[in-house]
């Protein structure tokens, strides 16, 4: 089994562990809250209904947000996982929503295919899932494949210049690294870059987990170390820390707009 393949079942297992809980995509609830509000502001900026495609929407959990808080576009959750859109269609039904969203089975890789063509293209921790540079960059050429001319994409990825200065802040404090997980494979600023050059104009790129990541992988970390205990992603000092603004570059999140040339 490819290492691609691997990432694929890795999925579909916390699809199956987690099915609709907001957990199944990730534990960090307070980053995703970021996430989706830096998302749902982005969105709103547009005030004239479009279509808008989440790609790697796991279960839904952050599209049913921006339906909820930004009703006027149409929204299509699409992820490669199968289970994870069985937990979203089967969440779409329970909350009788009959308009304005669907979830499919659509991979990123192949989104060209489906000759559909979308005003807003979002990805959350999407192409980071997909083995490496080589499929990052053709997921890029796809998804501005999919953007009408103009179209704008919004990314929210992860990379590692602010993964290595965590990391530098944490050795400072004498606490071990944060190794990129397994399933993981974090973009660089010059390959995204180098990436899409041809295809987009990148617009707006910021970090948007620099002081979050600060206070919760760095100071919080060095007290639980300093008191014997493991870290709890539901202690109180998250939501302090969610609440903090973007500025600097001490985590590995960042948010890019981009429009398709």
């Amino acid at each position: 089994m490819t290492n691609a393949q691997n990432i694929k079942k890795y999925w579909n297992e916390q699809a199956k562990m987690f099915g609709r809980e907001a957990k199944a995509t990730t534990q960090d609830i307070y980053m995703r809250d970021i996430e989706i509000d830096y998302i749902t502001t982005f969105l709103s900026s547009f005030r004239e209904p479009l279509m808008v495609l989440d790609i790697g929407c796991g279960n839904g959990f952050s599209t049913f947000q921006y339906k909820a808080k930004v009703g006027w576009h149409t929204y299509v959750g699409g992820d490669y996982s199968e289970g994870m859109i069985e937990a979203a269609n089967a969440e779409l039904k329970k909350r009788q929503l009959s308009e304005g969203i669907e979830f499919n089975v659509i991979d990123v890789l192949n989104l060209s295919k489906l000759n559909n063509k979308y005003d807003i293209i979002i990805s959350d921790r999407c192409l980071i899932n997909l083995g490496g540079a080589k499929n990052r960059k053709k997921a890029l050429w796809e998804i501005a494949a999919c953007l009408h001319q103009g179209g704008r994409y919004l990314m929210i990825e992860n990379f590692i210049e602010g993964h290595s200065e965590l990391n530098r802040l944490r050795e400072y404090l004498d606490i071990p690294e944060i190794s990129v997980r397994w399933h993981n494979s974090f973009f660089s600023i010059k390959e995204l870059k180098d990436s899409v050059k041809h295809i987009f104009k990148i617009d707006n790129f910021e970090n948007i987990s620099s002081l979050y990541y600060l206070v919760t992988r760095v100071v919080y970390s060095k007290l639980c170390e300093m008191e014997g205990r493991e870290p709890d992603y539901e202690h109180p000092i998250y939501k302090v820390a969610s609440q903090l603004p973007p500025t600097d570059n001490f985590g590995p999140i960042c948010a890019c707009t981009m429009v398709r040339n």
